[in-house]
């Protein structure tokens, strides 16, 4: 498993997924080992097909049990599928609508990585059967909420848009998600939306 797990024992276990074009050495990851070095915690690294990065998820919260699964862009999608039920769960402008944005606003062919991945991969593709992937994986699947439930959307998101924001908010509240809004933030993770989090994280009392 490519995955960063500090091996700090008897603290609490958190997750962050990383979003597309990331992985485990992502600056939101590190971020929040420094902001919340009260939890232990694991950042996954995943691929660009949903399904089998869902299924590494599982894995991983089936061996740790965290108490928060956290995932940005992509991995606020990975997250809300997630069989972490008794986690609490923070998304934050989850691409719900992945199988259409990805094409739309990525487009197909060969990307580069933002940060060095843990497996070496330097660029990876975006294609139509990735796409048809993620379609059919949400045609198939329920979305399992946790026990505690939060989205954070920005309403300024320049990747998605506004009208995607306002359907993936609308999807994310039918299914028991809090929606909390970030208007000074966008789509990447900024110190607005890592307030946001905070706050929902101070809130339970770990």
């Amino acid at each position: 498993l490519m995955n960063k797990i500090e091996q700090n024992t008897g603290k609490p276990t958190a997750m962050y997924i990383h979003g597309l074009a990331s992985g485990s050495n992502s600056n939101t990851g590190r971020e929040l080992q420094k902001l919340f070095p009260q939890y232990q915690w694991i950042l996954p690294e995943v691929g660009e097909e949903l399904g089998q990065a869902i299924d590494k998820i599982n894995d991983i919260v089936a061996q740790y049990n965290p108490q928060i699964v956290m995932g940005t862009s992509y991995g606020g999608l990975m997250t809300m599928y997630a069989n972490a039920p008794n986690a609490t769960k923070i998304i934050c402008n989850p691409a719900i609508n992945a199988d259409v944005s990805l094409a739309k606003n990525i487009g197909y062919g060969t990307h580069q990585y933002f940060c060095q991945r843990q497996d070496g991969a330097t660029h990876f593709d975006i294609t139509p059967a990735i796409c048809q992937g993620i379609a059919h994986y949400k045609a198939t699947h329920q979305v399992i909420p946790g026990i505690n439930n939060h989205a954070v959307f920005s309403p300024n998101d320049e990747l998605l848009g506004k009208e995607a924001t306002l359907d993936n908010a609308t999807m994310a509240y039918t299914n028991g998600f809090v929606i909390h809004l970030d208007p000074k933030g966008g789509h990447r993770m900024s110190s607005s939306t890592m307030a946001i989090v905070k706050h929902i994280i101070n809130m339970l009392n770990v």
